[in-house]
C-alpha cells in the first residue's frame, strides 16, 4: 500500500471515488441498491459525476450540476444504509489519505449523509438544484 497523503488533485479524488464505490458495489447491504439504480453501462457515467461532485466539494472546481438529492429520492433505504455508506466512505479515505482536505472529505460525508437521511427518511426535503457558482459555497 502507498503511504498516506493528503488529496490535492482531481485525480486523487478520482481514486477515491472508484475506490468507494467499488467497497459500494460488492457490500451486502449497500450493493443491491446501487446496482439496482445504475445500470452497469451507466457505472462510467455515475463515477464521472460522482468525481465531478466530490472535486467540486473539495477543491471548488466547477463541473458539477444537479440536485444531488433528487437522486435518492424512492430509493428503498433506512437509516442503516446510512450508517454503511458512511463507514465505507470513512474506512476509504481513512485507507488511502490523511490531512486537511482529508477530514474535510470526512466531514462533509458526514454532513451529507445527515441530512439526506433526515430529508429522505421524513420526507422534509425542498429540492434547490445546485451549480457550479452556489453548489461549492454551500455547506453540506
Amino acid at each position: 500500500m502507498k503511504p498516506k497523503r493528503d488529496l490535492h488533485t482531481p485525480n486523487d479524488v478520482d481514486f477515491l471515488v472508484n475506490t468507494f464505490y467499488e467497497r459500494v458495489r460488492s457490500d451486502v447491504m449497500l450493493g443491491p441498491v446501487f446496482n439496482e439504480r445504475i445500470q452497469p453501462d451507466a457505472w462510467p457515467v455515475h463515477l464521472e459525476r460522482m468525481t465531478q461532485f466530490w472535486s467540486n466539494l473539495l477543491f471548488a472546481i466547477p463541473g458539477y450540476k444537479g440536485s444531488p438529492l433528487l437522486k435518492h429520492i424512492g430509493l428503498p433505504v433506512g437509516a442503516e444504509h446510512f450508517e454503511r455508506w458512511l463507514e465505507l466512505w470513512e474506512s476509504t479515505v481513512n485507507d488511502h489519505f490523511e490531512g486537511d482536505v482529508a477530514m474535510a472529505a470526512l466531514t462533509k460525508a458526514r454532513n451529507i449523509a445527515e441530512v439526506f437521511q433526515e430529508k429522505l427518511l421524513n420526507n422534509t426535503f425542498q429540492v434547490v438544484p445546485l451549480t457550479d457558482t452556489n453548489h461549492a459555497q454551500r455547506s453540506l
